[in-house]
């Protein structure tokens, strides 16, 4: 069973979503247990169990980023869908690290293909590799990497909490965690996980973490616009 939340102040909205879900789910199978709010006050203070949550950006009392942000506090692994007409917070929306952005009105299309992506990810989030350094062997879940960068005749895998050097080429880890949707080259010598990016140009990457870690990636000129078109597809073509 997969919980989901569903916070709009437009009940037609909320309702909307439900349906579609509900269509959705009947179609492949999926149980999804729903809670549908349209008080963002009432979901901020559940405890309901979360693993999807669909939220609108401009709401009463309490804003959908401030929610969101409440989601992922209770539920570290959530997977946050913003629903808005405004794209002004789309960089806002980048920092809480959302998976997908979706404009209002909700195109149907766009948003299957992203429910379909997002319960891929809610996949992968059990994905783990295993890292062997120092004589040390380690389980390490594919989304707790941030980058992976060539380092000498090493790899060096920069995860959240850690960085390990590694003797097999990158391209092997490349192969080997194989997220596409997930991970894409700003460099030939860095293969990044977009969900830690907030910030991007031809000059370089923003990777983030949290308040612990921060760094500036490069970007080459002959990167830029698949890496470009990679973080479009990651964030729901919304830009």
């Amino acid at each position: 069973m997969i919980s989901v939340l569903i916070c709009d102040d437009d009940r037609t909205i909320s309702s909307q979503i439900s349906a579609l879900l509900d269509t959705y789910a009947k179609a492949r199978r999926i149980d999804f247990q729903i809670a549908e709010f349209n008080d963002p006050q009432e979901a901020f203070q559940s405890e309901t169990p979360c693993d999807l949550a669909f939220i609108d950006i401009e709401m009463p009392e309490i804003d959908g980023l401030t929610l969101a942000a409440r989601v992922r506090e209770k539920n570290p692994d959530a997977l946050v869908l913003i629903v808005t007409a405004y794209e002004r917070y789309l960089d806002d929306a980048m920092d809480l690290h959302v998976f997908r952005y979706l404009s209002k009105p909700i195109d149907k299309e766009r948003f299957y293909h992203s429910l379909t992506l997002a319960l891929r990810e809610y996949q992968n989030i059990r994905r783990e590799v295993v890292i062997e350094c120092r004589g040390e062997t380690l389980r390490v879940p594919t989304r707790e990497i941030v980058y992976l960068a060539i380092a000498g005749r090493k790899t060096l895998i920069r995860t959240v909490q850690a960085e390990y050097r590694c003797a097999d080429p990158l391209r092997v880890w490349e192969e080997r965690i194989h997220e596409p949707q997930n991970f894409a080259f700003s460099h030939h010598s860095y293969l990044v996980n977009l969900r830690y990016v907030t910030n991007f140009n031809r000059g370089g990457v923003t990777v983030q973490s949290g308040d612990s870690l921060r760094e500036e990636l490069p970007m080459s000129q002959r990167k830029y616009a698949a890496f470009r078109a990679s973080f479009m597809e990651y964030m729901g073509n919304t830009l």
